[in-house]
């Protein structure tokens, strides 16, 4: 689902810019996979990476949480 859909569902902020917050999150990820994974900066496990820039994409398009305290984990773009 893309960020536009997110926020059209009410799920993601609405005060977010699509293509500037799917750019921007886009190019965190390259930079993270290149320090992990080129320069070996960082050390981690896949799982780990997996799940770490998860919690980083829907904290930052603000997805709501769901019972139990986990939140839920979306395709966004």
């Amino acid at each position: 689902m893309t960020i536009r859909n997110l926020q059209k569902h009410g799920l993601a902020d609405p005060q977010l810019e699509p293509s500037v917050a799917a750019a921007a999150l886009g190019a965190m990820t390259s930079r993270f996979a290149e320090m992990w994974l080129v320069q070996e900066a960082i050390h981690c496990t896949f799982d780990k990476a997996v799940d770490q820039l998860t919690r980083v994409f829907v904290n930052a398009l603000g997805l709501p949480q769901e019972a139990g305290g986990e939140r839920r984990r979306s395709r966004a773009s």
